[in-house]
């Protein structure tokens, strides 16, 4: 039997083997990292001694969220009966996006009105 002319690919959904023709290829996004804001004693004393970066910081870490999610992109192979369902453990980088919706255009102005009608 003669050698297959292309490369053989593995589903990363369930695990089958193809040549790579019969595959699909899908871009996923994969978290490799988290930072969040520092807090340390510089940060205390400089805003202690009225400094505008140094309170800047301070208010980022107590009162911010700061945190940052650090993703990059995946190429993944997929058979043609898990292209479709296959989501990935990623997505496409804004899953946060309601969140932001929500606070800023429910929660706030909500908390506004109420503060105002005190």
């Amino acid at each position: 039997m003669a050698k297959s002319q292309y490369a053989t690919r593995t589903c990363v959904n369930c695990g089958i083997r193809k040549i790579q023709p019969q595959m699909h290829q899908k871009s996923i996004y994969v978290e490799t990292g988290q930072s969040k804001p520092r807090f340390n004693s510089g940060i205390i004393v400089g805003s202690m001694l009225d400094d505008a970066r140094s309170k800047r910081s301070l208010n980022k870490a107590i009162f911010g969220s700061g945190s940052r999610t650090y993703k990059r992109k995946r190429l993944v192979w997929l058979c043609g009966d898990c292209k479709n369902k296959y989501k990935g453990q990623g997505g496409n980088g804004n899953e946060h996006g309601w969140r932001f919706f929500v606070f800023w255009f429910v929660i706030v102005p909500i908390v506004i009105m109420w503060a105002i009608s005190e």
